[in-house]
């Protein structure tokens, strides 16, 4: 257990998918016997792509919306069964795209440790536009349990499996997957909306039936705005969405940005310390008409659009 002043947290570590096979039994033991000390469960979850198989490295936050939702009930049976009345919330204090495995770079922690170097580099894992992305997508989970995770850090900023790289007195860049983490932390504000997706769906061999657009919310009520940030999994064709805002009126598009892959690029084009190629830019085509939100994602892309409402 990790104590942390005011709170107790329970630190359940690993997904749905990691083959623990004490997941969900060991977190209902402990929960049994400490429910009135814990306030936040802490959930720990990391992805890659593995052996190529880029569909279910993009489908990864179905296994991050099973996690929490499974750490959830979790809780709320042993609440249930124990007759408890506060409810505990989740934590979830480290989450990001790390590739743990098939890398044989210098910087990875069993190379580090076979030699003793001094201030050694450690996981400094350069992302590409499918980690950014995937990225969004785990940012559009954890907004839309809000409900629930209370709590969402990315555990390391600089350099160890970072958004922001940087060299020793020299300069520093923006890793792909800054851009949707800034994005929407600056944007997503106020309530988070109930979305409704039906898409076209795109099957994979971890985790089964994915929907090809990937979405959350936000009315930020007092400034008058909705945020909608969407994620394209398709790697080949553009995806036309309509989002329709119930009980609001779209009046005008305030912001409209993609990131997907740069002109002359692939999935795997990245930032570097010689430039960066990978950013946001316009995304043109998005248009409003009373309820009604339209536009059209490229493939393999990441997009925020920000439009101000009125009520009906």
């Amino acid at each position: 257990m990790r104590f942390v002043d005011p709170t107790i947290e329970l630190v359940a570590v690993g997904s749905s998918n990691s083959g623990m096979p004490t997941f969900g039994t060991w977190e209902q033991t402990v929960l049994r016997h400490a429910y009135d000390e814990v306030d936040y469960i802490s959930l720990h979850a990391y992805y890659q792509e593995h052996d190529g198989d880029a569909a279910s490295f993009l489908a990864s936050a179905l296994d991050m919306d099973y996690f929490i939702e499974s750490v959830v009930s979790t809780a709320d049976a042993i609440k249930a069964s124990g007759k408890h009345r506060k409810q505990i919330n989740l934590s979830f204090d480290e989450w990001n795209v790390w590739y743990q495995t098939g890398l044989e770079t210098e910087d990875q922690p069993s190379a580090v440790a076979a030699t003793w170097r001094e201030h050694p580099r450690l996981i400094e894992d350069t992302y590409n536009v499918t980690d950014a992305v995937v990225v969004g997508t785990f940012l559009n989970s954890l907004l839309r349990h809000s409900d629930r995770v209370k709590i969402a850090n990315q555990a390391q900023l600089v350099n160890v499996i970072a958004p922001i790289r940087a060299e020793e007195n020299g300069p520093a860049w923006r890793q792909s997957i800054f851009w949707p983490f800034a994005r929407t932390s600056a944007l997503a504000r106020g309530q988070v909306l109930r979305t409704a997706v039906t898409s076209d769906v795109v099957e994979t061999a971890r985790y089964g039936g994915a929907d090809v657009v990937d979405v959350s919310a936000t009315w930020d009520e007092e400034n008058g705005v909705v945020a909608l940030f969407l994620a394209h999994r398709g790697l080949e064709e553009s995806a036309d969405v309509e989002a329709v805002l119930r009980g609001l009126t779209a009046t005008r598009v305030t912001r409209a940005e993609v990131l997907t892959t740069p002109e002359g690029g692939d999935r795997f084009s990245a930032n570097t310390i010689e430039g960066e190629t990978v950013g946001l830019r316009d995304l043109d085509g998005v248009a409003v008409d009373g309820e009604t939100v339209t536009l059209r994602l490229p493939p393999l892309s990441w997009a925020v659009v920000q439009v101000a409402v009125e009520r009906r």
